[in-house]
């Protein structure tokens, strides 16, 4: 997500820098990014390059990510189909983007249109990228620490209802999907956009060791399979559920086979 402008103030960059881990891709300028991947991470042990890295080789590895995982529309096709939908109501619409991470789609429903945006996540460091983020982009976004697990039951009272809901890649970092689920049909006024990996073979869960400091719970996490996550919508009540198939351009690797795009109706 393109934020700055070509050459931005060295104050900025020594912030970025002190605020990594990072986890969104931002773009600041032609020579100034954050974003974590996995394969980057390994060779450059990086979240965030500036002027002084390899930029080379680093921008170079990003751009391949990006077009091959992410695909040449990133990871904001859904949103723009939301737009595209809702049509005149997107831009009286607001939104509430659950486990915003450091704030790169709640920050671009923003720039798309909405009336409100809000994003919210358990991790204060996140909150803290995304709220610099927001005063270098200009845009008007709130951004709120919420210490409760998105699959507890108190979540819904800390929060508050949204015409658009968005769970991005929350499930898999959770232990009661069900109560999850439940609580997105509970926050939702019209559409929620969800995103999450699920179990592909046949026969029923695996329980993999998630462990992850910021879960309801830490231990042993059973992820649904792709029938099950559509049965966990419909018995929370959605009525309309839509499955977004992806373009070829989002890529062939095996994570990607194993995830699921959904826009829910109320």
């Amino acid at each position: 997500m393109f934020i700055g402008e070509e050459g931005i103030p060295k104050d900025i960059v020594k912030k970025l820098e002190r605020l990594k881990p990072w986890s969104h891709y931002f773009k600041f300028d032609e020579n100034t990014f954050t974003g974590f991947y996995p394969k980057l991470y390994e060779k450059y042990n990086a979240t965030f390059c500036s002027e002084k890295d390899t930029l080379k080789k680093i921008s170079d590895f990003r751009e391949t990510y990006n077009n091959e995982v992410l695909g040449n529309n990133r990871l904001f096709m859904p949103m723009d189909f939301i737009k595209t939908i809702l049509g005149q109501e997107f831009y009286r619409s607001s939104l509430l983007d659950i486990g915003c991470n450091d704030g790169m789609k709640t920050l671009y429903f923003k720039k798309l249109g909405v009336l409100k945006a809000k994003g919210v996540e358990i991790r204060k460091d996140c909150i803290e990228r995304a709220k610099f983020v927001r005063s270098i982009s200009g845009l008007k976004v709130d951004f709120e620490h919420i210490p409760v697990s998105a699959d507890s039951s108190d979540f819904c009272s800390a929060v508050e209802p949204a015409d658009i809901v968005a769970s991005l890649g929350i499930l898999y970092h959770l232990v009661d999907h069900k109560a999850h689920i439940e609580n997105l049909r509970k926050l939702t006024k019209r559409v929620l956009v969800f995103f999450s990996s699920f179990q592909i073979e046949a026969g029923g869960l695996t329980v993999e060791d998630k462990k992850h400091p910021y879960k309801s719970y830490t231990g042993h996490c059973k992820m649904p399979s792709r029938d099950e996550i559509f049965s966990l919508f419909h018995n929370a009540g959605f009525e309309k559920i839509v499955e977004l198939k992806y373009h070829p351009s989002m890529g062939s690797s095996e994570f990607m086979k194993s995830c699921i795009y959904l826009m829910a109706f109320v």
